[in-house]
């Protein structure tokens, strides 16, 4: 994201699962790269292994969430991650 972009973020209570959003509004992610992002070693960057996706989508959901990424070229990319809400004792809500 350039320096004059935007970072948005909420967290949302859907019953018993927390939906985490971060959003920008940089400059999108290429549709062609876009089914890709979470596969190993897949970066459009200079820099970087084109790991990070593909480990946070790995720890999301080894603990039962989910994560979601939606992007327009162009526009801006968001983020959505989806984890259940359990109680201290370990049960469900």
């Amino acid at each position: 994201m350039e320096k004059e972009g935007k970072l948005k973020t909420s967290v949302l209570r859907k019953g018993n699962i927390i939906e985490i959003n971060i959003g920008d509004t940089g400059k999108g992610i290429k549709p062609g790269v876009l089914p890709k992002i979470f596969d190993e070693f897949v970066t459009t960057k200079e820099r970087g292994t084109g790991l990070g996706l593909t480990i946070a989508k790995r720890f999301v959901e080894a603990h039962g969430g989910t994560i979601e990424v939606k992007s327009t070229y162009g526009k801006g990319t968001t983020v959505a991650v989806c984890l259940q809400i359990e109680h201290e004792n370990g049960g469900e809500n």
